[in-house]
């Protein structure tokens, strides 16, 4: 019996990992045990089956090929079943590397059962089963025994241990176990949504091959009762009778188009596309002469689809990953006509593929993806023709439309251009593989920009741990309860649909549980997500004093809300996409209503108000709280009229409620004053001024102060100093910087900010464009100059203290925080110098760093790229907790001193005759409205 696999997402299940070989040894895996462990407190090997509707354990093997002369002596395997469990069928499965399909073996298995029932089952032979294709390919072959456990007796408490065991030529694996535990039936009460879809897009469900038909009837009942009951199409003739009864018992089908509009694998093509390097291609077609060719684009499509397997109302995704721009394309003369003049080009300047990729690269890109647009598009509307009720999804990728030079590089490596797809397909699901919590967010609000078509999302709930099938590392693996927040986060933006690519086909029970449970929460709230507009009448934020009980931790990190909002109602959605740390969250309401009602729409509770069942905004944001559990969502909905389901219960919420001005300070109003302020200040005419024995001249971008034993000239936009000297003798302290070698032309580095005030999300602030904020000759003619810069959510400045006394210049950063909840950050001090020696002292005593380098950084070429990694002992670093520290620079004479409390590293590296002195100090969180700076002098003898 054969499962043909496709390509799907990129790459052949077998291969997916890239691993050349397996070493010289069989490598054996449970899955998704293996890569679920770091779920459970404690890394405990758990799996949990859904009783009554087993999920399969899968005890994978990873033979060496024949290539590596690995032995194979009489390899065996078992598996010691408990007490109270019954293994329900073994099904042994591998793949056939050269079609890619899958295929059943029938294994002999032995068992034996011991007085206290423990079942013993013994694979004594497994030769025959590797072998089978072992000298295909170099990769390892790829075995597996899917396992299907149910208890005698359902106790949802009781926990089992199985163990098993492997051996080949006499050599026993360390026996390894797997804890069982058993889930209840996943109940069906509660309405699945009417429009939001779910689809599995896998076509892997190879568990259904069982043989026994009652265990494939009880296997299917929780994707159904979770409303997973959905399939890609199953290709190969021999699993009709799968798809049959799937589809009988009400199964929706998806069909995938994996096509490369360029590469037609038929075995003449009408005319050959020539390459780039002059040759005749044997798998690609000429595109120009293609597009003419109705018998080319019909057999093509006749290939890529099975008409006959297909039904009205299925779905069809395109997984269309069309890589190739400049190998792939057609550079005949046909061709290099057509793009000359739809681009306006002079023909006559397209002398060859060299010159086009140098000149005329953009146009060219933006050529071939048009081009491979024309041929989809081409496609799909004979798919249409066929099947007017099937819906077109496409799964393509986020990508950075409001950046041409990084969307460039993207369509560069796949000219996959969602927005063209706007006309022939109804939904975008984008890849969310690497993007989860806040992330997701940001990403699909700027997606929904900038398409037409509604824009959902692909999700993987692949757990496996093995090269059978896993293909994200394993920080991307979506939790059981993160695929929930994905599904809440994506239908909460309007996403009409998610599909779930996973290349594997067993998954942990709470993965069902999880997706059951999002979908009746969607359901639920599915006329806010897909109707509502998104709006910020309701808000929330972290409770000041549930921050600073968990301090150390920013909790604004995986802390975010979606309000969508019809009529004069809003439904607040909140997530916690934290794993560690509940959240309390805070609210306001800031629409139109004077007065209003809140439920909760899911949990169904109607909150009342000191026994009333109205709220106004005052006693809303003053005694309206929700405790969001780690990787939890709430939600809270406000409306005009009260709810008047008797289904509902009531929740009391008692207290004062306070006028609005004596609630928690709302800090709106104080940043918007303060960013008028400081707009106010960047605003102001800084001229050059001269008091007593000081000045300060401007010219050209640069800040030149005068003292009477010191010159100072600093870039303005940057903030670096590009030159320093003594006034008395003109020797220079800090030579003249050239800020175009660093490439500083975005801003410069001389001080950084780490400010993670949004999930996994960084803010470096060494490129920063300063502005002058304030300027000063004091009366004892010390010099004053600050330069600033005002981000959305701070204000990052940067003071200058120059000495009319002595050379003798302090810097202190500071960093404000403009938003209503703590930011967390630290602060980087670069200074780039010529010296060739480099002394530390703490407390006054000279101390060497090379012990204590905890950092290590690449130097850097003129262009900012860097080069190759300088050997470790080019750099000293070390850690300074509550001390005073010096560096000084014997041949310069100059030393550099802080007070060591706050500063967490130092760095020292060298790149050519320029070495470079990085302070890094200790992560601080900073609270509403409050600001924190760290100062050093650098002083010259």
């Amino acid at each position: 019996m054969i499962l043909k696999t496709t390509l799907g997402m990129a790459l052949v299940l077998a291969a997916s990992l890239g691993v050349a070989d397996a070493g010289n040894t069989i490598q054996l895996y449970a899955e998704p045990v293996d890569g679920n462990v770091t779920l459970w407190k404690g890394y405990r090997r758990l799996f949990h089956s859904i009783h009554g509707s087993p999920n399969n354990l899968v005890f994978g093997f990873s033979i060496p090929n024949a290539a590596t002369r690995f032995e194979l002596k009489d390899p065996s395997f078992q598996v010691t079943v408990p007490p109270g469990v019954k293994a329900e069928e073994f099904l042994a499965v591998h793949r056939n590397p050269n079609t890619g399909y899958a295929e059943r073996f029938d294994l002999k298995v032995e068992s034996e059962k011991s007085a206290d029932g423990t079942v013993v089952f013994r694979f004594p032979n497994l030769k025959d089963f590797f072998e089978i294709y072992r000298d295909r390919g170099t990769r390892p072959a790829v075995k597996e025994i899917d396992v299907f456990f149910e208890p005698e007796k359902w106790d949802p408490a009781k926990e089992y241990t199985v163990f098993y065991d492997f051996s080949n030529g006499g050599v026993k694996l360390n026996r390894r176990h797997v804890i069982l535990k058993f889930l209840p039936p996943i109940k069906e009460s509660g309405k699945l949504p009417s429009r939001f879809v779910f689809r599995n897009m896998t076509n892997f469900l190879w568990q259904f091959k069982v043989r026994d038909k009652a265990l494939l009837q009880r296997i299917m009942k929780k994707y159904e009762a979770a409303g997973m009951n959905s399939s890609g199409c199953l290709n190969p003739d021999w699993e009709k009778d799968y798809e049959t009864v799937l589809r009988d018992a009400g199964w929706k089908f998806t069909q995938m188009l994996v096509w490369d509009p360029l590469i037609y694998k038929i075995p003449e093509p009408v005319k050959p596309a020539v390459l780039a390097d002059g040759t005749t291609s044997k798998t690609h077609h000429c595109i120009t002469a293609a597009l003419k060719n109705k018998q080319l684009l019909d057999a093509v499509a006749y290939r890529n689809f099975n008409y006959e397997r297909i039904l009205d109302g299925d779905e069809l995704v395109i997984d269309h990953e069309p890589f190739g721009y400049m190998k792939s394309a057609c550079f005949c003369k046909d061709c290099l006509d057509r793009f000359a003049s739809d681009f306006n080009l002079d023909r006559v300047a397209l002398t060859s593929p060299a010159v086009i990729e140098k000149k005329f690269a953009s146009q060219w890109l933006e050529f071939c993806s048009a081009e491979q647009s024309k041929l989809m598009e081409s496609r799909i509307r004979e798919f249409k023709r066929r099947y007017p009720h099937s819906r077109i999804t496409a799964y393509n990728y986020f990508l950075p439309f409001d950046d041409p030079e990084k969307l460039a590089w993207h369509l560069t490596g796949c000219p996959l251009d969602p927005r063209r797809m706007d006309s022939y397909i109804d939904i975008h699901l984008p890849s969310t593989y690497y993007h989860h919590g806040k992330v997701l967010i940001n990403a699909l609000r700027n997606q929904k920009k900038h398409l037409r078509k509604p824009v959902g999302g692909t999700i993987s709930t692949d757990r496996a741990f093995s090269l059978f099938s896993r293909y994200l590392s394993g920080s991307d693996m979506l939790s059981p309860s993160g695929t929930r927040l994905e599904l809440l986060t994506i239908a909460s933006l309007g996403g009409p649909e998610v599909q779930n690519y996973s290349q594997h086909y067993s998954q942990d029970g709470w993965t069902f549980v999880k997706i059951a449970g999002a979908l009746r929460e969607i359901a639920v709230c599915e006329d806010y997500y897909l109707d509502g507009a998104e709006t910020d009448e309701v808000s929330a934020s972290v409770n000041r004093e549930w921050s600073r009980k968990y301090e150390a931790e920013d909790l604004n990190d995986g802390f975010a809300v979606i309000a969508k909002k019809i009529g004069n109602g809003v439904l607040a959605t909140v997530f916690n996409y934290g794993r560690e740390f509940p959240v309390k969250a805070d609210f306001r309401y800031s629409g139109g209503l004077k007065t209003f009602y809140v439920s909760d729409p899911v949990k169904k509770i109607r909150y009342l108000c000191n026994g009333k069942e109205s709220w106004d905004a005052a006693s809303f944001a003053s005694l309206f709280h929700c405790t969001v559990a780690p990787e939890d969502a709430a939600f809270v909905r406000i409306t005009p009229e009260p709810t008047d389901s008797d289904s509902f219960r009531t929740e009391n919420v008692s207290g004062i409620a306070t006028t609005a001005s004596e609630t928690a300070k709302d800090l709106k109003p104080d940043i918007a004053a303060e960013k008028k302020y400081i707009g106010e200040q960047f605003a102001r005419d800084f001229k050059s001024r001269r008091h007593q024995t000081s000045e300060i001249l401007h010219s050209d971008g640069r800040i030149t102060v005068n003292t009477p034993v010191q010159q100072v000239i600093f870039s303005e936009k940057s903030g670096l100093i590009l030159s320093w000297k003594t006034r008395t003798d003109g020797r220079e302290i800090f030579p003249e910087f050239d800020l175009s070698r660093y490439s500083f032309s975005k801003g410069g580095a001389w001080a950084a900010v780490h400010a993670p005030n949004r999930y996994a999300e960084g803010f470096l602030g060494s490129h920063l464009p300063y502005r002058v904020f304030d300027e000063n000759i004091v009366d004892d003619a010390s010099v004053v100059v600050k330069l600033g810069y005002l981000h959305e959510d701070f204000f990052f400045r940067k003071d200058f203290e120059i000495s009319p006394t002595e050379t003798k210049i302090k810097v202190t950063t500071s960093l404000k925080n403009l938003t209503e909840y703590p930011l967390k950050m630290s602060f980087r001090f670069r200074n780039c110098f010529t010296s060739p020696q480099i002394v530390c002292s703490l407390d006054g005593k000279p101390v060497s760093l090379k012990a204590y380098n905890n950092f290590f950084y690449p130097a850097s070429n003129a262009d900012g790229r860097a080069k190759h990694e300088p050997k470790k002992e080019e750099h000293v670093g070390g850690l300074f907790n509550g001390n005073a520290a010096t560096v000084g620079l014997p041949a310069g004479n100059l030393a550099f001193s802080w007070q060591g409390k706050d500063l967490a590293s130092l760095l020292i590296y060298k790149d050519e005759k320029v070495s470079t002195l990085e302070l890094i100090t200790l992560d601080k969180l900073i609270r509403p409205m409050r600001e924190y700076s760290f100062s050093y002098e650098m002083t010259a003898k």
